[in-house]
This record gives C-alpha cells, sequence and structure tokens, in this order.
C-alpha cells in the first residue's frame, strides 16, 4: 500500500515537473518568434581607466534599463499613430489604351553633335582620330 502511494506521488510529482518546463518551453518559443525575447546586453569594458569591471556592468544595466523605456515609447507612438490614421479611398486606376501608352512613352533623343576624339577641346569628328 505504501509502495502504490510513493509510485503516485512520484508520478504526480514528475507530471508536474514536465508541465512546468511544457509551459516555460512553450512561452519562450513565442517570445522568440514575436520577438519579445528578453535582450542581452555584455558589459562594457572601459578603457583608459582603472581595472573596474564594475562601471561596465553598471553601464550595460543603465542602458538595458533605456532600451526597456524606449521599447514603451515607441510602442506608445505606434498605438497613437494607428489611431490618426484616416482610411482613404482605394484607387482605381483608368483603364489605359494602347493610343495613350504609346503617347507617354518618350522617344529617344538623337544627338545631332559629331562626336569629337575624347578632348574637351578637340573639334576633329571622330572618324579622323587615330
Amino acid at each position: 500500500m505504501l509502495d502504490v502511494l510513493v509510485r503516485i506521488a512520484f508520478y504526480l510529482i514528475a507530471g508536474l515537473v514536465l508541465l512546468i518546463a511544457l509551459v516555460w518551453y512553450g512561452l519562450a518559443v513565442f517570445r522568440e518568434l514575436t520577438g519579445r525575447a528578453e535582450v542581452v546586453i555584455a558589459p562594457f569594458e572601459i578603457v583608459g581607466t582603472a581595472d573596474n569591471k564594475s562601471l561596465g556592468v553598471g553601464l550595460a544595466h543603465m542602458l538595458q534599463a533605456r532600451l526597456r523605456d524606449i521599447e514603451r515609447d515607441i510602442g506608445e507612438a505606434n498605438e497613437e499613430a494607428k489611431a490618426h490614421v484616416v482610411p482613404q479611398a482605394p484607387r482605381v486606376p483608368a483603364p489605359a489604351s494602347p493610343a495613350s501608352e504609346s503617347a507617354s512613352t518618350p522617344m529617344p533623343q538623337l544627338s545631332r553633335r559629331p562626336q569629337t576624339c575624347g578632348s574637351i577641346c578637340s573639334t576633329q569628328p571622330r572618324s579622323s582620330c587615330q
């Protein structure tokens, strides 16, 4: 009897641990897919000062705290911008006729000046250049 109770308790505890791990894994996958993963910033290495590693760690924490504020501000600005968008009627393009397409196509321009040998001041035609 005691053996059965120990076995039931073990299975309940193991099932609870597996359920917690599954929820944790699902949340981690969801955060990665939606771009809400936690930002990890490595400590800064301050050059030119004494070996004060706590200063670099402090700067990294300050930057991470500021990034959360910036992310919140951007989210609020996006929500505000979405609230002020005025829907516009979709534009329906006029059907194009073959005559209007050819009229709107520009014709290439032909140059009437003779090409020179390459010198700016040269007036000799290209055919006489050697």
